[in-house]
């Protein structure tokens, strides 16, 4: 008798430990990214379904983006934890010395610009993903790729937001483990108009109604007990004016430079010839007050933007609102930019989360995008890929935050006991 109860004791222990195990496993995730929301954008209308969302769960006072702060690297940052210097997806224009090639807006889903780091979240043999127009979301990486995808057009856009609501609602209903849609809104109009514009304060409300359409189906769907839904971006959104450009070519001669990447916001990327990096380098050091320019290995430790061989080796960046081009001729012309250090103020970007696995009405201190996505393999039961983010950053937010800790803590006690019980048993 005393061995049963011993036994049953060590039971009785183990049983949560069970429980929060096949709780993670059983529970969905939809990622939400509207491209280019700023941080601040909440209080230039009235969101009543983003104020919602944050009653039932959890909102960040803001979320900061991966540098650069583009579409590309931030969006796989969220999607791997990793820095683009680690991930590999360092611009939105990349060019690879070891490849000789430059991606492209029709090259950009081809393997071999995203397969330098290890697959995203979701991608793993055995789990059901899908993705919605999400950067990547097609492309076969590590031999893997999403189990459903609808990928947006690199030329044409013609994918509508009704579109992603039906596709997610249908995708989470079938019981798809991870779900991934990004709307390119309010960013395309942003760079149109500018942050301030009327323009961008329409796409916050279509953003809104978009939400709502969202969080109102997955109620209707009866998913609410096992979906948890995270909204984010990618980066936000500064003004920019004509008068305000730094003209590399007015300081350098072309001939100087093999390759540079550069009219294409406040970042630039520099290959000099052979024996020209230092002429070059003192030179764009010398151009204006409004650009600091590095050797790659010299950025500041906190971009985390030197260690990888598509990042070229001369770095210029502009404070905002400055934009560098090689020749700016005017033709370019857009009232709203970004890509600037990621400690603007300007490129800060959201974050909310509600579901079965977070706390509701939390408002949590400003974190890292890198941290995104070991709470998003922790809240569907993925084991994470080595990664630059931690756990433990946004534990706080999660229910299982305290219970779990319990739980963990009396694991020991229950293994211990199930080892006791059975050593009573040989022995007896």
């Amino acid at each position: 008798m005393k061995q049963f109860v011993i036994c049953f004791a060590a039971l009785v222990n183990i049983l949560p430990v069970i429980a929060v195990v096949l709780s993670q496993e059983t529970q969905q995730l939809l990622l939400v990214s509207f491209d280019g929301f700023r941080w601040d954008y909440l209080d230039k209308v009235d969101t009543p379904n983003f104020d919602r969302m944050a009653r039932r769960g959890v909102k960040a006072k803001y979320m900061t983006p991966a540098f650069p702060t583009l579409t590309l690297p931030a969006h796989h940052t969220i999607a791997t934890g990793l820095y683009p210097e680690s991930h590999g997806v360092v611009h939105n224009i990349m060019y690879d010395p070891d490849l000789n090639e430059t991606i492209t807006r029709e090259t950009r889903n081809e393997s071999k610009w995203w397969d330098t780091g290890p697959h995203p979240y979701g991608l793993q043999p055995g789990r059901k993903s899908a993705t919605f127009n999400y950067y990547g979301g097609e492309v076969k990486i590590k031999n893997y790729t999403a189990t459903y995808f609808v990928s947006e057009d690199p030329v044409n856009s013609s994918v509508t937001r009704e579109e992603g609501v039906k596709a997610a609602i249908a995708w989470l209903t079938e019981g798809v483990a991870f779900v991934a849609v990004h709307f390119s809104e309010p960013d395309h109009v942003g760079h149109a108009y500018g942050p301030d514009s009327d323009e961008v304060k329409q796409q916050i409300t279509n953003a809104d109604e978009t939400l709502g359409r969202l969080l109102d189906k997955i109620e209707a769907s009866q998913l609410s007990n096992k979906v948890n839904i995270i909204v984010t971006s990618d980066h936000g959104m500064a003004n920019i004016y004509r008068d305000k450009k730094v003209q590399l070519y007015d300081f350098i001669n072309p001939d100087d430079v093999t390759y540079i990447v550069a009219n294409y916001g406040p970042l630039a990327m520099i290959l000099p010839r052979e024996g020209r990096l230092e002429p070059v380098l003192q030179l764009l050091q010398n151009a204006s007050v409004h650009m600091k320019v590095y050797r790659k290995e010299n950025v500041p430790n906190r971009l985390h933007f030197s260690s990888n061989n598509r990042i070229l080796p001369i770095i210029a960046m502009t404070e905002d609102p400055w934009e560098i081009f090689t020749v700016f001729d005017g033709t370019k012309l857009e009232a709203g930019g970004h890509g600037f250090d990621n400690d603007d103020v300007n490129m800060r970007t959201i974050f909310l989360a509600e579901g079965p696995s977070f706390k509701k009405n939390l408002i949590v201190d400003p974190f890292e995008s890198v941290q995104l996505y070991e709470l998003m393999c922790h809240v569907i039961g993925l084991n994470p890929a080595p990664n630059n983010g931690s756990l433990e950053v946004l534990r706080s937010m999660l229910l299982d935050s305290e219970t779990n800790a319990a739980v963990l803590a009396g694991t020991a006690n229950a293994l211990a006991g199930f080892i006791a019980c059975g050593l009573i048993w040989i022995l007896h």
